[in-house]
């Protein structure tokens, strides 16, 4: 997903202040919990980790855009991608406009 949102010219820049290295394992982390694993997510919230970033819809969408192109490139069944989109689509509202 990084790797293609490196690639991306609609949110790269978002991304380039950002400590990738730690971003890539608290990813890890809050997938692995909302798709069910063994895990526990130890980042900060959703609210505060993207406090003063006035993210758009459009923002949004092209990082899920991009989470799903990683899904297909990994050959993610399709309904395993909805059960997890469906978990992640709740913190839409809590990093919009913060």
């Amino acid at each position: 997903m990084l790797m293609n949102i490196a690639k991306d010219e609609r949110i790269v820049e978002r991304f380039r202040k950002i400590d990738i290295v730690r971003l890539r394992d608290k990813l890890v982390e809050q997938l692995c919990v909302e798709a069910g694993g063994p895990c526990r997510y130890t980042g900060d919230s959703m609210a505060e980790s993207h406090k003063g970033q006035n993210l758009t819809p459009s923002d949004f969408n092209a990082l899920v855009e991009n989470l799903i192109a990683a899904m297909d490139t990994e050959n993610v069944p399709v309904p395993a991608q909805n059960r997890l989109i469906a978990r992640l689509a709740p913190m839409r509202g809590e990093v919009l406009g913060k």
